[in-house]
This record gives C-alpha cells, sequence and structure tokens, in this order.
C-alpha cells in the first residue's frame, strides 16, 4: 500500500418509513457518500476519524464518525510505548510489641 492512498467509500440512505403507499419493492433514499483514507492501518491497529458527507461532490454540512480496527497493521506491529511515573506510597512502621 505504500504510495497508493487506499480510501473506502460509504454510501449513507434512509428508509422512508412514513409514505405507506409505497410496496414491497420501495427503495432506499440516498443521502449522501463519505470516505476514509486507511493509510493509518500500515502501522495502526485502530482508526478513528470524523469524516464529512458530500452530496456529489457538495458538501452537505453532516459528518460521520467512523471507527476501524484491524488485528494486526498491515506493516507489522503496533508497538505502543508508554513511560509512566510511578509513586509508591508505604508506611515502613512496625507495631511495637
Amino acid at each position: 500500500m505504500s504510495g497508493v492512498s487506499v480510501r473506502v467509500y460509504f454510501s449513507l440512505s434512509y428508509e422512508d418509513i412514513t409514505n405507506v403507499s409505497c410496496g414491497f419493492l420501495r427503495s432506499d433514499k440516498p443521502v449522501g457518500t463519505a470516505q476514509l483514507k486507511l493509510d493509518k492501518l500500515e502501522t495502526e491497529c485502530e482508526v478513528r476519524e470524523i469524516v464529512e458527507i458530500f452530496e456529489g461532490r457538495k458538501s452537505t454540512g453532516g459528518r460521520l464518525e467512523l471507527k476501524v480496527q484491524i488485528r494486526e497493521p498491515l506493516n507489522g506491529q503496533d508497538l505502543q510505548i508508554n513511560t509512566e511515573k510511578w509513586l509508591v506510597l508505604d508506611s515502613a512502621t512496625r507495631a511495637q510489641d
């Protein structure tokens, strides 16, 4: 995938349930489309982004939150190094016999 921008396209639609006169073969109404770049999946296991919804090439003003998870990144392991400072409070006082 290096050098190539891979994208996933989402088509958003809704079903109009208020119009009862529609028959058995009624179709969904298109709302718009959204796209997500998958470049981060080369090095990370999880991609979470908020993308804009478009109607053709025009932005609708709406947004869609997308979360994609895979077991392993496409290029090796996902290593996250966390350095944390610890403070240990210990009472070393013993009771007198």
